[in-house]
């Protein structure tokens, strides 16, 4: 994230695409505040044998406080990218209010553990969300071979959003 005066720009970029693309124009600094919420945590490993998954995966339940010392609200543009590996163009995105910058402390403390209770079916989650498909980047000589299995990578889709005061 960059910040000149109360302008802010930040981006998430992954394999030299911009993914997410976040400028903005905000107001002063609001007061400080504190926030306590409930968050989950998916917990799963794949079995060290190439076997699935190693355990049934846990769900953590966590509490997190942030002490935000830092605040303001804005207007801006936010513009949303995707690739066949990373679709985040196809989120269904209607509209946009305002923005927010925060910045602060948080904590995150698991209170409680439990299994997920779904066995081996979380398998193919576990895999989309932690790694890629690289049949996507053709990397190492043995893809040159599955030519049948071409896959065509999206380039250049770009969703933008403008907050209506914008």
């Amino acid at each position: 994230m960059w910040r000149s005066g109360n302008y802010r720009y930040a981006y998430a970029e992954r394999n030299g695409v911009r993914l997410i693309e976040l400028v903005g124009e905000f107001g002063n600094d609001l007061p400080a505040r504190k926030r306590e919420a409930t968050a989950y945590e998916i917990k799963a490993y794949p079995h060290s044998m190439g076997k699935g998954l190693q355990w049934e995966p846990r769900v953590n339940i966590l509490t997190v406080i942030e002490e935000d010392t830092r605040r303001s609200v804005g207007k801006g543009r936010l513009a949303v990218r995707g690739t066949s590996s990373d679709p985040l163009h196809s989120i269904p995105i209607l509209s946009i209010g305002e923005m927010e910058y925060v910045s602060g402390k948080a904590d995150y403390t698991v209170v409680e553990e439990q299994e997920l209770g779904c066995g081996q079916a979380y398998l193919p989650y576990l895999v989309g969300r932690h790694y890629d498909d690289l049949r996507d980047f053709r990397v190492g000589a043995e893809w040159n071979k599955l030519e049948f299995e071409k896959r065509k990578v999206q380039g250049g889709i770009v969703r933008e959003y403008t907050t209506p005061s914008m």
